[in-house]
This record gives structure tokens, sequence and C-alpha cells, in this order.
């Protein structure tokens, strides 16, 4: 995780919240090896740290749930693989 957070410190701020969410996930996708329970845990984490930012209207889910969603999202359209 630390890794993690080293990177997203020294990579540019994306344009768009969209970037930044598949930016962090393709990055988690990597350290965690496709590990679906990891990657999420992960992704909820750096939204609980302020790192990860959801679009208005998204709040419904929990953070685990959205990360879920997201990273079926990247499989599905071919963004994550």
């Amino acid at each position: 995780m630390a890794l993690a957070i080293i990177i997203r410190y020294l990579t540019p701020m994306p344009a768009t919240a969209t970037e930044h969410q598949r930016e962090l996930m393709r990055t988690l996708h990597r350290l965690h090896d496709g590990d679906e329970v990891a990657i999420c845990a992960a992704y909820a984490q750096a939204e609980a740290d302020g790192r990860a930012f959801r679009k208005h209207g998204s709040f419904r889910l929990s953070s685990e749930d959205y990360a879920r969603a997201l990273l079926a999202d990247g499989r599905a359209k071919g963004w994550l693989k």
C-alpha cells in the first residue's frame, strides 16, 4: 500500500475524478495482481484517506461496493486487464 501512496504523489493529477479513479484502480490492480478482495479493500482505504474521489450522486454505495463496481466496469470496458 505504501508504494501506491508514493506512486500517487509522484504522478500528475488527472484532469477529472473519473481519470483519477481509473488510474488509482489500475495501480491497485497491478500492485495486488488482480486480487479483487485486496484491490477493493485498498480502494476503500484510499477513499477513507481522501485519495479517491467519487462523482456526485454515487454515494449510495459503500466504499468497497463502489470499488467492486469500478473494478467490474474496468474489466468489462477493457481499461483494466
